[in-house]
């Protein structure tokens, strides 16, 4: 007994071998109900004695009408065009395997009109070359191989659904309307979720605001918001507040982690630490973004200002969540959280459908790719350590050149000032230059030593051209050669509150 078709949830490829060979010869039947317009179909095979073949059909005849002197008519009906089809549940078809088939199964003295030949099977072009020679030897005069492909393309099609749902198990019209429905569930997800963040649903190109955030609750968690109901909690979450930085034509990207990275482009090396998340949350994410607000972030972030500012870099930590992954959407939040909450059903992993992580330098992403390349060291520690403040320097001491010492009194981030002589090349990692306020309305600007290297002229004006001997010539009276040391002094500007403590940075850092 032959064993039963095997229904599955794609619709290729079709099982046609595992059907009975007379299903088979059936199911060739119905699909050549839809072929052509036919007077009587006859399935030959099924009787027992079909001759070489399982099918023969009549197409429709025209009729011929006249009428005599007293307009009596009389019609004469001329006999339809008669086709032959044979149907084989064959695993392959060789060229001379197809010539014994027409041999044995098309009459060369009483040839059909048309032959169709269907087989569970494909053929090479040598055994359809076979097919065409030796029908045309015979006199029919049209012809067709009907292959797995050109079964599976008619079961495809809308008009045939109920012979696939016969034969198979298989309803597209019902996988349509279903597929259908999770389109509109997606567009209406889409639409509410551009009007949360846009205030529309039409969109321009605009960018996403910083500060979107949204609760993405897993809908299995009954015990929300008790967070302490759930001992594995911090290992499993069950609900995450995340910022929304791009909506793409087909989901959210999500901010999901912002971490303290080195990337040296040039020694091929690259690390970040996961001891401190920098994403601000209203709701801490866990005890690593609890820790950029406390001593443990600060000292952290003392310890990435102190390297050279050419490796610092970030990681950064993104998830994609699908429109149609968001089974409800709750855009008034509560009073625990107040922004808008996402019902999804959480996997393994959490709540996001994929995963994306590199690192970045000011604007520029590197890639895993890249990174595959790179070797990971070991530049962050454990723990990191404490600092004390460093010494005061007034900037009118240091004999800095007029535009320098306004500079510093602007500073809001980062900066390199360079010395070849004079009070700058006593300062020390961790000194800080005070730019005194020049009105009432301003305060004084602060600005704490963070890395010394040690550079020549010559290395210096190749970096940067010309200007910057020039500039290096104003702060000395000697000539200059290209040997001559020289000092980089990098500065980052702080907050002092004239504390024995260590300044705070001013973290203005949007080009990561």
């Amino acid at each position: 007994m032959a064993p039963k078709p095997k229904p599955t949830k794609t619709i290729n490829p079709l099982h046609f071998e595992d059907l009975d060979p007379k299903r088979f010869e059936d199911l060739v039947r119905r699909l050549l109900y839809g072929f052509r317009d036919w007077d009587t179909i006859e399935p030959t095979g099924r009787g027992g004695a079909d001759d070489g073949f399982d099918a023969r059909a009549f197409e429709k005849a025209d009729a011929i009408t006249n009428a005599d002197d007293d307009g009596e008519e009389g019609t004469l009906t001329l006999e339809g065009r008669v086709w032959q089809i044979q149907s084989k549940r064959e695993k392959s078809i060789t060229p001379a395997k197809m010539k014994a088939i027409i041999q044995d199964g098309v009459s060369s003295e009483t040839p059909p009109y048309g032959y169709i030949l269907a087989a569970a099977t494909n053929i090479s072009k040598a055994t359809y070359d076979v097919f065409r020679r030796e029908l045309r030897a015979r006199g029919v005069l049209e012809f067709y191989f009907w292959g797995k492909d050109h079964l599976e393309d008619q079961l495809s099609l809308p008009i045939n659904d109920e012979i696939l749902f016969t034969f198979f198990g298989h309803s597209l019209s019902a996988r349509r309307r279903s597929r259908a429905t999770e389109i509109k569930f997606e567009i209406n997800n889409k639409n509410k979720i551009l009007r949360l963040i846009y205030g529309t649903e039409k969109l321009q190109g605009q960018s996403v605001t910083r500060g979107k955030t949204f609760l993405v609750r897993d809908i299995k968690a009954d015990r929300y918001p008790r967070r302490t109901d759930y001992p594995d909690f911090d290992t499993h979450r069950r609900w995450e507040e995340h910022e929304v930085i791009d909506v793409a034509p087909r989901g959210l990207v999500f901010k999901v982690r912002e971490r303290y990275a080195y990337y040296d482009a040039d020694k091929k090396e690259f690390d970040y630490s996961t001891a401190v998340d920098l994403i601000p949350r209203k709701h801490n994410l866990d005890s690593s973004n609890e820790a950029r607000l406390k001593d443990e972030g600060k000292r952290a972030e003392r310890f990435w200002r102190r390297l050279p500012q050419r490796v610092q870099a970030k990681f950064m930590a993104y998830g994609y969540l699908p429109f149609n992954d968001i089974l409800i959407i709750d855009d008034k939040g509560d009073t625990e959280h107040t922004d808008p909450h996402l019902y999804i059903d959480f996997g393994k992993e959490g709540p996001f459908h994929r995963g994306i992580a590199n690192l970045v330098q000011r604007n520029q992403p590197i890639g895993e790719e890249e990174l595959s390349t790179f070797s990971r060291v070991s530049v962050f520690p454990t723990t990191f350590p404490a600092s004390a403040k460093g010494a005061v320097h007034d900037a009118g001491t240091l004999a800095l050149p007029p535009e320098v010492a306004g500079q510093l009194g602007r500073l809001r981030g980062g900066m390199t000032i360079y010395a070849i002589g004079g009070p700058l090349l006593s300062l020390n990692i961790g000194d800080l230059i005070r730019s005194p306020k020049t009105d009432d309305r301003g305060s004084d600007g602060n600005a704490e030593v963070t890395h010394l290297s040690k550079t020549t002229v010559g290395e210096l004006v190749k970096q940067q051209g010309e200007h910057s001997r020039k500039w290096l010539s104003g702060t000395t009276d000697k000539e200059l050669k290209d040997s001559d040391e020289v000092l980089a002094l990098e500065l980052h500007a702080v907050y002092d509150f004239g504390r024995d403590e260590p300044p705070t940075f001013m973290a203005r850092d949007h080009d990561w």
